[in-house]
């Protein structure tokens, strides 16, 4: 059996606000970001003072790095005719690359106002709660079927329900409920295509006619053309018919699909980083302020992005810009960040680290 993975992005509405996972996800990386790092600086007796205004030059430096290393190097041509739409940041589109960089951006400039807190020391100690944040976005990904890995005939392999859920919004009628189930062998199907059923709960009056039914089919039939994420996942869908009554207040119709289980590359990548913040923040508890200043952003660089080479080999192809590349767009960016580490650590090895004033 393989992974139906069908969970709702959004985690509640409050009136036209949408909260989704996602966001969720990323606010709690950066809360338990902001806990842990005023933990070491009570450890090594810095001040506490500083770290509201190092939490406020983190965020910024992390979305804007993020959000341009997105538009930059994975879009730049339909951001040069759109330059309003960097702004869009809801709409999605952010680069891990581009967020390190960012973060190493905004903390040199607040390293530069604070004489007491080097640069490489500062991101020493912003290595282990990057890697914890990155556990966690990665886990927000994998809700929202983003970063999607290639498809797998292998067991472990996860079928992406979640973006159906936009799709049935398309349609305009509020879903109640929606299950699925694996419908059978794939048999002698393409390794990694699944038959799936999926159960959906309408209001009654949404289906209590043939009319109604067609309506409803053609609206989410079109709501699933237009959706750029639920085609990679989800086949055509065809509809049982007459829909089944479940109760005076829902009827349930019977949708059936092809559906394309894939690595869960987001999970991949999440385990990494949290078993990197792990390591990172072991190596601190044992050296801390013992350690020479870039040891632990050398071992974050080489870690992080030396796996985030190999696993792109399990990643689908997210821009056409890369049509016809050897390696990815995620590949050429990590080359440089394993070439720092490599650096830091050879020239910091034999180095003490410096007091700080």
């Amino acid at each position: 059996m393989y992974w139906l993975w069908n969970p709702n992005p959004v985690a509640f509405v409050v009136g036209d606000f949408v909260v989704g996972w996602y966001g969720i996800l990323f606010a709690l990386g950066f809360l338990l970001a902001q806990r842990l790092v005023i933990f070491m600086y009570r450890e090594e007796g810095k001040p506490g003072r500083d770290l509201d205004a190092l939490l406020i030059y983190l965020i910024i430096g992390t979305v804007v790095g993020a959000r341009l290393g997105h538009c930059l190097f994975y879009d730049p041509q339909f951001y040069m005719r759109n330059p309003i739409a960097i702004l869009k940041i809801w709409e999605g589109g952010l680069a891990s690359h581009g967020a390190t960089a960012g973060l190493l951006a905004a903390c040199f400039i607040f390293s530069r106002r604070k004489r007491n807190q080097p640069f490489l020391w500062l991101v020493d100690r912003i290595a282990i709660v990057a890697a914890l944040v990155g556990a966690l976005v990665r886990v927000g990904n994998f809700i929202n079927a983003e970063i999607i890995g290639t498809p797998t005939g292998a067991r472990y392999g996860v079928v992406f329900l979640s973006p159906l859920h936009d799709v049935i919004r398309g349609s305009g009628v509020p879903a109640l409920s929606m299950e699925a189930h694996q419908a059978g062998s794939p048999g002698s199907l393409l390794p990694g295509t699944v038959p799936v059923r999926i159960e959906v709960l309408f209001p009654p009056e949404a289906v209590q006619t043939a009319q109604s039914r067609l309506l409803l089919y053609n609206t989410m039939h079109s709501a699933w053309k237009a959706s750029p994420i639920a085609r990679p996942h989800v086949s055509d869908l065809e509809f049982a018919d007459p829909p089944r009554i479940q109760s005076g207040d829902a009827a349930g119709v019977t949708l059936f699909a092809l559906a394309v289980a894939r690595h869960p590359v987001q999970l991949y990548e999440a385990a990494v980083c949290l078993a990197l913040a792990i390591y990172l923040f072991l190596i601190w508890r044992q050296h801390g302020s013992r350690l020479p200043h870039g040891a632990l952003l050398g071992r974050l660089c080489i870690i992080l992005f030396g796996s985030r080479f190999l696993l792109e080999f399990f990643k689908e192809s997210v821009t056409p810009i890369e049509t016809g590349w050897p390696i990815s767009m995620g590949q050429l960016l990590s080359i440089p960040f394993v070439g720092l580490g490599i650096w830091l650590l050879l020239t910091r090895k034999n180095t003490p680290s410096p007091p700080s004033p």
